[in-house]
């Protein structure tokens, strides 16, 4: 994911992390308030409402505007040739106003 972060010039509030899979606590994700929340694992069952729902994150960004978006695990977590798939889920997420 980091890699696609890259490649759409996104910054990722998990830069700088210790590990290649980080878990960042609720109070960190508040303080970096990310302007758009990718979920990509509905197999935990998260979902944009229970996102917003969440204790104190009603004053990040990505929550206040909506911007919270979820995207299919499989083609954004796994290498292959859907990986161009991937990416554009990603774009829409972050740049939906290119795919109107």
């Amino acid at each position: 994911m980091g890699d696609f972060y890259n490649i759409l010039k996104a910054r990722n509030i998990a830069e700088g992390a210790e590990t290649q899979y980080p878990q960042l606590s609720a109070e960190l994700i508040i303080e970096r308030d990310p302007e758009v929340i990718i979920l990509a694992d509905q197999g935990a069952e998260v979902t944009p409402e229970a996102v917003k729902a969440r204790p104190g994150w009603d004053q990040i960004s990505a929550v206040k505007h909506d911007r919270i978006c979820a995207v299919d695990p499989d083609i954004v977590s796994r290498p292959g040739p859907r990986v161009v798939d991937g990416l554009e889920a990603l774009a829409k997420c972050l740049y939906p106003e290119r795919f109107q």
